[in-house]
């Protein structure tokens, strides 16, 4: 074998360490309706306003990240609200059942109808860890559905990988 071949195969027998390092997750998050929320309207235009909020989030079946389950999420959130759009920013902390945590920044986009959110979809990318989540990295999508009660179901998928 030449030199030239057993670098490709050192290069791939690499890659596949770490493709088989990542950790696929499919999970439903709960989040109640804000337990502090303010908001300010605009004047340029009528719907327009901008708002701050925090929420609180169950797991109704936590996924493991590593070895600990996901036990409660906080999100504080940024929004624009212009019509029948509204945009987000926000950083979402996770609290892990062996006391770590994990911090997300994410950003999202939904639609109002009669000033009632019906469906919208954030990424999220994972923004830093404590414990054993220190260098974790990861990101995904969730798909936001508004419940009767005025809660949220949030049905997201991801991967996360550990530190090298």
């Amino acid at each position: 074998m030449s030199m030239r071949n057993g670098v490709g195969v050192v290069c791939y027998v690499l890659l596949l360490t770490v493709t088989a390092a990542a950790q696929k997750i499919t999970e439903q998050i709960e989040c109640g309706k804000p337990d502090q929320q303010h908001a300010i309207p605009v004047d340029d235009a009528p719907g327009h306003v901008y708002s701050i909020s925090h929420t609180r989030c169950t797991y109704p079946k936590p996924a493991n990240i590593g070895a600990a389950k996901k036990v409660a999420g906080e999100d504080v959130i940024f929004s624009e609200t212009s019509g029948s759009r509204v945009r987000w920013y926000g950083v979402y902390s996770e609290a892990m059942s062996n006391g770590d945590k994990l911090y997300y920044r994410h950003k999202g986009a939904g639609v109002l109808q009669d000033g009632a959110f019906t469906s919208g979809e954030d990424a999220w990318e994972v923004s830093g860890g404590t414990g054993s989540y220190k260098g974790y990295k990861g990101n995904g999508i969730c798909k936001l559905q508004p419940q009767a009660d005025g809660t949220f179901l949030n049905k997201c998928r991801g991967e996360y990988t550990p530190p090298k």
